[in-house]
């Protein structure tokens, strides 16, 4: 969460190795991996599926192919989902070796649209014509949150307002860059065009779509043992897996993932920790968290946020209603399972964001055992505005812009991963 500073950036560099087969080619009703040699035991497998392939049929695939495999096996695997800009993006490096990509999409009207490489959710907007030029936009994104859609009414911004979600390029040339989590769908373009003498036409609309990534996710497989192209054989194989994987594409690329960011928790004998920096342009005087959550749990959370948030002057009720609902540590109160407590993070003397929160580590550890459905990895962070000169004036912060909310979700990646091997207490 933010920005730190260089000195504590050198301190937390991580970088993970580990082999990778990435998807190629959209068929819908079919899994489309392109495949590494892998360097490890543990398989990595990004996949494209159609748009109403749940993560369990995929995984299913993988359990049919290996059962009928012989001279391979895996132990265990795991099902995640991944946005469609990543899996483009994956998919791109691997095949090519580069960043560089063929277009996603060529419409008919002369409109090329292809995603930026490098750029987190950017997308490039070519009108091939350097006599055209973008007058606005109408955007239909769909929010990876509540999957509705949304529409978004955007002017150009000139080439130099980077943050501008719509700005200038070059002659003919657009970026559109909307925020973390809204994915574009659809857009009508008002489009102008520049005749010899210079003037420029009524704009004409032009509709244009993104194409249809379906669902995407990373498949781990486990404890792997035996030759992975027996595998690869049977998932293309129709009498061993129903809707079986069109296309292999073989590399020989490995990725490296580096991590230049503070880690922002772990355990401790009976307790885990958070820290926090917080938002860009804000000062809040602390932050409240709701974890750990699953998603369904989560998505509670939140629309009982939004009706609070709902009247004119919620966000200025919202810090009363949380602090009614405060984890109380000091007094050794615990954060168990299905609790509705919110844990309150002060800010320290350096301005961070960090607290120690008692939990019973081993009836954690024994309910993701039994029940690892039921055991989350998703918090929800509300942050505090206090006004220094009247402490009875709060309000919860809006982040992520003017279309931001008031709260935040965030995942917190250390906390299934480490449970298993948290300390206990005594």
């Amino acid at each position: 969460m933010g920005s730190t500073t260089a000195t504590a950036v050198l301190r937390h560099i991580r970088c993970v190795r580990s082999a990778i087969m990435l998807a190629v080619a959209v068929n819908v009703g079919s899994l489309q991996p392109c495949i590494a040699e892998p360097t490890s035991r543990v398989i990595h497998m990004l996949v494209q599926t159609d748009p109403n392939m749940k993560a369990f049929e995929v995984g299913n695939k993988f359990v049919t192919a290996r059962d009928s495999t012989t001279g391979f096996s895996f132990v265990e695997h795991t099902v995640d989902p991944v946005d469609p800009e990543s899996y483009l993006l994956l998919n791109s490096i691997v095949r090519r070796g580069t960043l560089r990509s063929t277009p996603i999409q060529d419409d008919q009207t002369g409109v090329l649209i292809e995603p930026m490489k490098g750029h987190d959710g950017a997308w490039w907007i070519d009108l091939r014509d350097p006599s055209r030029f973008l007058d606005s936009a109408t955007v239909i994104a769909v929010n990876a949150e509540t999957q509705q859609e949304e529409v978004l009414e955007l002017d150009v911004a000139p080439r130099l307002q980077d943050q501008a979600p719509l700005r200038f390029y070059s002659p003919g040339a657009y970026i559109l860059r909307l925020e973390k989590g809204r994915h574009p769908r659809s857009a009508t373009l008002r489009i102008a065009t520049e005749n010899a003498a210079g003037d420029l036409s009524k704009p004409e609309d032009v509709t244009v779509g993104w194409p249809d990534v379906g669902r995407c996710y990373l498949v781990t497989l486990k404890g792997v043992t035996g030759e992975e192209q027996r595998l690869f054989a049977s998932l293309q194989d129709a009498d061993k897996v129903g809707n079986p994987i069109k296309e292999l594409y073989a590399s020989t690329a490995t990725l490296i993932v580096g991590s230049f960011r503070e880690t922002t928790g772990g355990f401790g004998p009976g307790y885990f920790e958070v820290t926090y920096v917080k938002p860009d342009n804000t000062n809040p005087k602390r932050l409240w968290m709701r974890l750990p959550l699953t998603e369904s749990e989560g998505a509670a959370v939140r629309g009982e946020l939004d009706s609070l948030l709902a009247p004119e002057d919620g966000f200025k009720k919202l810090p009363a209603w949380l602090a009614a609902k405060r984890l109380k540590p000091e007094e050794k109160e615990k954060l168990v399972h299905g609790s509705d407590k919110w844990v309150e993070v002060p800010r320290d003397a350096n301005g961070g964001f960090k607290i120690k929160v008692p939990i019973d580590t081993r009836a954690w550890k024994a309910l993701l055992a039994s029940a690892p459905e039921k055991v989350g990895d998703r918090a929800i962070l509300v942050w505090e505005f206090e006004n220094p000169k009247n402490p009875t004036d709060r309000e919860a912060i809006r982040v992520g812009g003017a279309n931001g909310k008031r709260y935040q979700v965030d995942q917190l990646a250390w906390w299934l991963s480490g449970l298993p091997t948290a300390p206990n207490k005594d």
